[in-house]
């Protein structure tokens, strides 16, 4: 599974339920419609979801994997005026732990931890949340008062234990089912209100 960026502009989108959580399915990610960049990072997902569907690795991350596309991406977003949020996500599945590629969030010197969600991580224009959609099931699991500022988890044993105590209480057949989601750890690099 591979680590990588999500660019997002400050647009709501219709997964944006509550205003406690401002995690990855909040607002509006990839903004460059109709420019030969999008069209090469939709086909390079494409290639990626279909080689680990044929793999059997898992979920893939609609994300930029490199630098350099970083970079190119910010520019073409900058010159039509687009105020950025960049966020850096780790994947994980359910069941498996972290495994750390290049820290490349660390380009950016005021990165902020944001926390653990988790996420349905293969997307055009948002990321379905279940820490955003469940509210309800996180505070009868009791996990509400644990979530932070940004409506995430803090710590990844916080998530393990949501995700465990659903598992054991909830009929899979009334919720999203646990293997169309990744966990995620969340890296707030840059932010809608600092230019850079």
């Amino acid at each position: 599974m591979r680590n990588g960026f999500v660019v997002q502009i400050n647009e709501p989108t219709i997964y944006s339920l509550h205003k406690e959580y401002i995690g990855i399915c909040a607002r509006r990610s990839w903004p460059l419609e109709n420019t030969s960049i999008q069209d090469d990072l939709e086909n390079l997902w494409t290639i990626e979801y279909l080689n680990s569907l044929n793999n059997g690795n898992g979920h893939t991350l609609d994300a930029i994997y490199d630098k350099n596309t970083l970079e190119e991406y910010i520019k073409l977003c900058k010159s039509k005026g687009l105020n950025l949020r960049i966020l850096y996500v780790e994947i994980s599945q359910i069941g498996d732990e972290f495994k750390k590629n290049v820290d490349l969030y660390k380009v950016f010197n005021d990165y902020v931890d944001m926390g653990y969600d988790l996420i349905y991580p293969e997307s055009s224009d948002f990321y379905y949340s279940a820490l955003n959609d469940e509210r309800y099931i996180i505070n009868e699991a009791g996990y509400l008062q644990k979530l932070n500022s940004f409506g995430l988890f803090n710590s990844l044993s916080n998530l393990e234990g949501y995700i465990s105590w659903r598992n054991n209480n909830l009929n899979p057949l009334d919720v999203e089912p646990l293997d169309d989601f990744v966990k995620a750890h969340i890296i707030l690099c840059k932010d809608f209100s600092i230019s850079k």
